[in-house]
């Protein structure tokens, strides 16, 4: 890819040292107390990187997880979000705010705060945690994904021990499940949390979702049922966010996932091992127009495990991070003629963790089996700035 600039995250490089006598083998402990980091975003404008750095607090018997800061460009990592944290965390299309959650009374809520800085607002108090989210194209709405709400009344029995369930039956699998909807929430940096609108209203087990480029059209996965073993049974369904009516674009018997629109917002993009079954192979990606449900497999030439895919901004290519014996690189899937073009030659674990709007910058990992995923301890005078 033209000025492709491969935007590294803070590796401690642990090179190989002399034998020396006192040198004694890794332990267990030893592998526990790295520091690790993990969930790097990349602003939309490429400048700045956001990650998540954890370090084993034995006296909790727990991981402490703090979001750091670090210019894109290079420089001193800083702590970026306070002692309450956060997860998850997606910039707006144009990177002025900055979406995360946080669990609030043992639920995960939505948090909203300004990129440049300032305090970070709760923007949801649901009854249920909130799942899976994106920003609409023009910023001023988060969809999300959550459990369905027990009424009030069967809730408080629920929470007296009325807690038996009939296995594999409505959303149960082999322990209790909830249906999973849609769900919209306005942004404004309000006192108080918004209430979210419901978009779907089915027994349905939603998975996946993306949001079309004009913000008109969501494209979602869903299940209608929850028995272990039956991904199979996924399907794509499509929603028109004028009326939240919806129909069904597949009936198969192969699972659907990773939905992409395309930039031009008349096709997207997905991942399954076949059109019609579930066979045992590795996923392929997939294009289909919505409107004529026509599709047709793209990743035929590739032969591996394809995972962290975006289009191009032009809608002729699809990056992706893909796994080829023990190797992961970085590729590129021409779509006119389905060339596959390897962008990084490594040996060990590159895994593209996000990408610039313009897709000139990316934001990776890499490991080996002698180079960990680890960070270098940040100075013990650094405080955090924001949130």
């Amino acid at each position: 890819m033209p000025r492709l600039l491969l935007t590294g995250l803070l590796l401690l490089l642990l090179r190989p040292a002399a034998a020396q006598p006192d040198r004694r083998p890794m332990t267990t402990d030893d592998g526990l107390d790295m520091v690790l980091v993990d969930d790097a975003v990349l602003s939309p404008d490429g400048s700045l990187v956001l990650f998540e750095r954890s370090t084993l607090n034995w006296a909790k018997n727990k991981r402490d997880e703090t979001i750091y800061a670090v210019p894109a460009t290079g420089g001193e990592p800083y702590p970026f979000l306070g002692e309450d944290g956060g997860s998850d965390l997606r910039f707006s299309p144009d990177g002025t705010y900055l979406a995360f959650k946080r669990t609030v009374d043992k639920k995960a809520q939505l948090f909203v705060m300004r990129t440049a800085g300032g305090e970070a607002r709760q923007l949801t108090k649901h009854r249920g945690s909130v799942g899976p989210y994106r920003w609409s194209p023009d910023g001023t709405t988060i969809y999300f994904v959550s459990d369905d709400p027990r009424p009030e009344k069967e809730q408080k029995e629920y929470e007296n021990g009325a807690d038996a369930i009939v296995v594999d039956e409505g959303p149960n699998g082999q322990t209790a499940g909830r249906w999973r909807n849609l769900w919209s929430v306005a942004v404004e940096l309000a006192e108080e949390p918004k209430t979210p609108t419901r978009l779907t209203k089915e027994a349905f087990r939603i998975g996946e979702f993306d949001v079309a480029p004009d913000g008109r059209r969501i494209v979602f996965t869903a299940r209608t049922e929850n028995r272990r073993n039956q991904a199979n049974r996924s399907e794509i369904y499509l929603l028109t966010l004028a009326d939240t009516t919806h129909v069904r674009l597949t009936d198969n018997e192969a699972p659907e996932s990773d939905l992409r629109w395309a930039p031009d917002g008349r096709r997207f993009a997905y991942s399954a091992p076949d059109s019609a079954r579930w066979e045992l192979r590795q996923d392929k990606l997939w294009i289909m127009n919505p409107d004529t449900r026509a599709r047709r497999m793209v990743s035929g030439a590739f032969e591996g495990t394809i995972y962290d895919y975006e289009w191009t901004p032009d809608g002729t290519a699809i990056l992706f991070t893909g796994l080829q014996r023990t190797n992961s690189n970085l590729y590129r899937l021409s779509l006119a003629d389905g060339t596959v073009t390897r962008l990084t030659d490594v040996t060990g674990t590159l895994r593209a963790h996000a990408f610039s709007r313009d897709r000139s910058r990316m934001v990776y990992s890499y490991q080996t089996l002698s180079t960990p995923r680890t960070s270098t301890p940040p100075p013990s005078t650094a405080s955090s700035r924001r949130g």
